[in-house]
């Protein structure tokens, strides 16, 4: 007869299985974190493409524009309070319909003439290949329906989740990402100052209206950024002293950056580049510049009264000082940055 030899096996204990479970979970816990911020990586990644292709596309717009502006101004800006922050570029947007709940009537769609024929820096990147639909919303409204899901990937941040901290309540409101309820995920730099006593008018003291070889430090200033840190330089402002147009919380809230970190954002710069800059807030106490512009009196005097015009942080800067103040022509700031200067 054949002889068989068995080794007994022995059996795990629910002490092992237990121990073992544990161990798993533990790797699993960990791992987890490390995979998402290797997925948020490779997303930022594509987001600071966006960022360059974007660059590029603003420095082929300055140079071919007579006026040498980096972005071009929608034909509606100054009006609704909307001062071009993200008309620029992008398609027809959802959020803060006039008409009931119907997403077509959208304060950034088509309708309200916002659509991607009339956001300029669309034809520098995609060519002109948008017909405007504004008086031809088509069968259904079809045509307006096509405006808003359009997929214009160098608009779009990979992730762009939505409201992430301080922003417009009406984007906070509507559940939607930025490129779903503005047609962009991206916003420009448009900071403006009013004189308190003054006129009124609203001036650039950004980018905006400014020929691009007049902002004096091209490689810091920034021209493009993240929409969820749009207000993040601003949330010390009351604390140095400032006022202005914005109604910051209180407490204040941290602003996460989309791609997952508090007070991270990506950024595109006039002179072309995109950085990831830190901005919770601006820096304070600020150093004195070697001029002013339009200013008579003591370098105390011009700096108090100047101030608060600057708006800069560790590698950025948002104004564009010493440089003069651009008049815009418009009397109402609205929701964009707008910083109250003390007259002389």
């Amino acid at each position: 007869m054949r002889r068989t030899d068995t080794i007994p096996r022995r059996a795990i204990s629910l002490v092992e299985a237990a121990a073992t479970t544990v161990a798993l979970a533990a790797l699993i816990a960990m791992l987890v974190p490390a995979l998402e911020q290797i997925r948020r990586d490779a997303k930022q990644r594509g987001c600071l493409s966006n960022f360059m292709r974007l660059g590029e596309a603003t420095a082929a717009h300055a140079s071919g524009d007579p006026k040498e502006w980096a972005l071009p101004m929608h034909a509606d800006a100054g009006q609704w309070g909307t001062g071009n922050l993200w008309e620029w570029g992008g398609k027809s947007g959802k959020g803060e319909p006039q008409g009931g709940s119907d997403y077509v009537t959208s304060l950034w769609g088509t309708k309200w003439n916002r659509g991607p024929a009339t956001r300029g820096l669309n034809k520098i990147i995609y060519g002109d290949v948008f017909p405007d639909y504004r008086e031809e919303g088509g069968p259904n409204n079809a045509n307006w329906k096509s405006d808003s899901r359009l997929d214009l990937s160098v608009f779009r941040c990979p992730d762009d989740a939505g409201y992430s901290g301080f922003h417009r309540q009406a984007w906070a409101n509507s559940i939607l990402t930025s490129y779903d309820h503005f047609g962009n995920s991206y916003a420009a730099n448009v900071l403006s100052i009013r004189v308190l006593g003054g006129p009124g008018e609203v001036m650039s003291n950004s980018p905006m209206f400014r020929p691009s070889s007049r902002v004096p430090n091209p490689g810091a200033t920034i021209l493009l950024m993240e929409n969820c840190g749009l207000f993040a330089a601003f949330m010390n402002y009351v604390r140095s002293g400032c006022r202005g147009s914005l109604s910051l919380p209180s407490p204040e809230v941290y602003v996460l950056g989309w791609h997952g970190r508090r007070w991270i954002f990506t950024s595109a710069f006039v002179d072309g580049h995109a950085a990831v800059v830190y901005m919770n807030g601006h820096d304070q106490p600020q150093a004195h510049l070697p001029r002013f512009p339009s200013c008579q009196g003591s370098d105390s005097e011009c700096y108090r009264r100047w101030r608060c015009g600057l708006i800069r942080g560790p590698g950025w800067q948002q104004d564009t000082l010493p440089s003069p103040p651009i008049p815009t022509g418009w009397t109402r700031s609205g929701f964009q940055p707008t910083i109250f200067l003390d007259a002389d």
